[in-house]
């Protein structure tokens, strides 16, 4: 009897004990993902059903990466930052493959959404501490950090975000050479020859400067015709294969301690803002050298660990469908800013999801205001999706860009209806009662800003508009808070 007692004690024992319990979460952790919330989103077009599948999911597994990659894309749907970022940032925290593409599309989300809004201030404390856990993504966080700083959120740490970041923040400039610069840009020049180490090259002068964001402008009073060259250094904490990532709208050229590492030529075909290269760098000091058209600047150049190279679909669930897999993608080449290539893949995928139709138009929007090219993706959503509020805001920023008054508030009451949170709708509804001169309206459209993105042009207008109304005490509590803004313009590029 007593052997029977204690034996029944040892099973307890077992099935209570912590490798019982690693046991169990370990199974937990190989569950296969869940596919309806997605297949309702990317095959169906049931955004209400998605929604809710998601959340079900979500409730048996919190950690299903599917559950949240489709919770994050329906939420962008729906301009809901808040839900947005939270799922974005849980499925770059979650446990599993480095490697799963679905990571670097949140990362995307969370690098497209930096700024100082109450969305993102809600997830900061959480980006830092993933920084801490994960230091792969690490430099894309710190980034989205700094962004936000620039538009006057007050840094939760002391950390170099920059540097975390993987940023040259330290130039040497020289320029111009010839006369024009496409020609010029094929010539040889003096500072070929040294890499830019000597102080002047036949008079001209060359002049180092500290970028604290890592946005580097060629000084205004260089001349903008012909080259310009840059330098900097990078310091390797070891020998071995490293990223290159360079940020910029015009032609380029970039050497590393003396050898091509890339080529970026925009002079008579487009080619994509955002390109990488794996450079090897030796362990200490590494010197990198810009030949750059006036057109390339203002640029951002980083240097990181290189990523183990990806191949296509080894981190996804075979389960996924022909649809998912396709945004997938697109949506990696996209937030990659390798747009070229997500063009080429848009126009081989006949059967387009409401993610990649969403997504499509934030890229043909991106590229040209005036083509008109996301109209008919953004249509084709909407009757798909009526509840695609996204896609509403889109149209109402377009009408109003295009003095469409009257178009750009039915669109944006139809935001407003669905999502009164957004910041990008409380922003054109202060642009739009500004111009109809409704004062009211005005002013509760103001303070709604304020609360949802006190950026530092926000508070900038609001600053002023108070001290217009006469209300000097609040005027002078905004005034306080431009002390924390970046003296330097936020610039066309996402972090």
């Amino acid at each position: 009897m007593n052997r029977r007692i204690l034996n029944l004690i040892g099973i307890v024992f077992i099935l209570t004990s912590p490798w019982s319990a690693r046991a169990q979460s370990g199974a937990r952790v190989i569950k296969r993902e869940d596919q309806q919330a997605a297949n309702a989103l990317f095959v169906r077009s049931d955004l209400p059903a998605a929604v809710r599948l998601a959340q079900d999911a979500l409730r048996i597994n919190p950690l299903d990466r599917n559950a949240l990659f489709v919770q994050m894309e329906a939420a962008a749907l729906q301009a809901d930052e808040f839900k947005e970022l939270k799922a974005a940032i849980t499925l770059v925290s979650s446990p599993g493959r480095e490697g799963d593409p679905r990571i670097q599309i949140a990362l995307g989300h969370i690098s497209s959404r930096a700024a100082n809004t109450a969305a993102f201030q809600a997830i900061a404390p959480r980006l830092l501490k993933t920084m801490d856990g994960m230091p792969a993504y690490s430099p894309r966080l710190a980034l989205a950090l700094l962004t936000a700083e620039e538009d006057g959120y007050q840094r939760l740490t002391s950390r170099n975000l920059a540097q975390l970041a993987g940023l040259l923040t330290d130039w040497k400039f020289v320029g111009g050479f010839g006369k024009f610069s496409n020609l010029a840009f094929d010539q040889k020049w003096p500072p070929e020859s040294d890499h830019l180490q000597a102080t002047s090259y036949d008079g001209h002068a060359s002049e180092s400067f500290h970028f604290e964001n890592g946005v580097a402008f060629v000084p205004d009073y260089f001349t903008e015709s012909g080259v310009h060259y840059a330098s900097s250094e990078i310091t390797a904490p070891s020998t071995g294969a490293y990223l290159l990532k360079v940020e910029s709208r015009g032609t380029m050229q970039v050497l590393i301690n003396g050898s091509p590492a890339l080529l970026k030529d925009d002079r008579f075909i487009k080619g994509p803002e955002v390109q990488t290269a794996q450079i090897v760098l030796h362990q200490g000091k590494n010197r990198i050298f810009l030949k750059l058209l006036p057109s390339a600047a203002p640029f951002r150049i980083s240097v990181n660990h290189a990523m183990p190279r990806r191949i296509e679909g080894a981190a996804l669930s075979p389960d996924l469908s022909a649809e998912e897999r396709a945004y997938i993608n697109f949506a990696s080449r996209y937030w990659e800013g390798n747009y070229v290539a997500a063009e080429k893949i848009l126009e081989l995928q006949k059967t387009r999801s409401v993610p990649l139709l969403l997504l499509a138009a934030q890229l043909y929007a991106t590229e040209s205001l005036d083509s008109g090219a996301e109209l008919p993706l953004l249509q084709e959503l909407l009757q798909r999706i009526p509840e695609a509020t996204a896609a509403e805001l889109i149209l109402s920023e377009r009408a109003y860009g295009n003095e469409h008054y009257e178009e750009s508030l039915l669109h944006l009451g139809r935001v407003l209806a669905s999502a009164p949170n957004s910041p990008k709708a409380q922003e054109l509804r202060y642009q739009l009662a500004s111009h109809y001169g409704w004062e009211d309206e005005r002013k509760d459209a103001i303070r709604q800003r304020l609360a949802l993105h006190p950026s530092c042009a926000g508070i900038s207008e609001a600053e002023k508009f108070y001290s217009n109304s006469l209300q000097l005490k609040r005027a002078s509590e905004l005034d306080a808070h431009l002390e924390h803004c970046s003296s330097v313009p936020s610039l066309y590029w996402e972090a």
